[in-house]
């Protein structure tokens, strides 16, 4: 279960929706979150092209920094 939600818009680019992502997580200064709970907020929160784009790349079998790593990198190439 994830502990914060985070949905990307329908026509929202990824690199647009980890960025607003990063600016959220940002803001909750309080609370220290592992890198598997945020890839898993992002992985709950794509639509549906983030989510074939993901699923393609076998995403849920990754490490946490592997995941985390090609997150980064979708993000830069989607921008």
């Amino acid at each position: 279960m994830s502990v914060f939600h985070c949905s990307q818009y329908d026509h929202e680019p990824f690199w647009s929706y980890f960025s607003r992502l990063s600016d959220f997580h940002a803001q909750l200064v309080n609370y220290m979150f592992e890198k598997w709970e945020i890839c898993e907020v992002v992985y709950i929160g794509v639509n549906e092209v983030t989510s074939g784009i993901l699923n393609s790349i076998c995403f849920l079998s990754k490490t946490p920094d592997q995941a985390w790593n090609l997150l980064e990198q979708l993000g830069w190439d989607s921008y």
